[in-house]
């Protein structure tokens, strides 16, 4: 039971690192995330209910969740008058210590946590669409995926 559910983590893990190319050494925030969002979600052995209200009997919030390896711009308070305002990051995570965000930083290889933060969730559902697209091209040019999710012949 237990392998099950490491593999289902596992399968996750790979397919939001490989979707919006995030770097593999990430792996340990993306299995957090997982795991995070698993305990958010109703499961049927639980009549419906979730693992967090199973165990707190509170309803849990979904209102702060986000889409793993999104863009996001954090604020930068202390700066001079004609630098940047903003910092690129890309969202890995939820801070477990406070109400705020694990921001991956490819300019200095570093996790910040920082809760003045702007996610540009677009960005991030425009890559995974065109992926979609281009995979479909490539591999089943016989079918077309219309402007919804769902598939039709030509």
């Amino acid at each position: 039971m237990v392998e099950r559910k490491n593999r289902t983590i596992e399968e996750c893990v790979r397919a939001m690192l490989h979707d919006q190319y995030i770097p593999q050494f990430l792996w340990g925030d993306a299995c957090v995330i997982v795991v995070y969002l698993q305990n958010r979600s109703s499961h049927k052995i639980l009549n419906n209910m979730t693992v967090e209200k199973a165990f707190t009997r509170k309803k849990s919030s979904v209102d702060h969740l986000q889409i793993f390896g999104c863009l996001v711009y954090m604020h930068i308070p202390q700066r001079k008058k004609l630098d940047p305002t903003s910092l690129k990051g890309i969202f890995v995570g939820y801070s477990a210590s406070s109400k705020a965000y694990k921001i991956y930083t490819k300019k200095d290889h570093h996790i910040e946590v920082n809760r003045d933060v702007i996610f540009d969730e677009n960005v991030a559902y425009k890559k995974s669409k065109d992926v979609l697209l281009d995979l479909n091209e490539e591999r089943y040019p016989f079918l077309k995926i219309s402007l919804g999710t769902t598939w039709s012949r030509l």
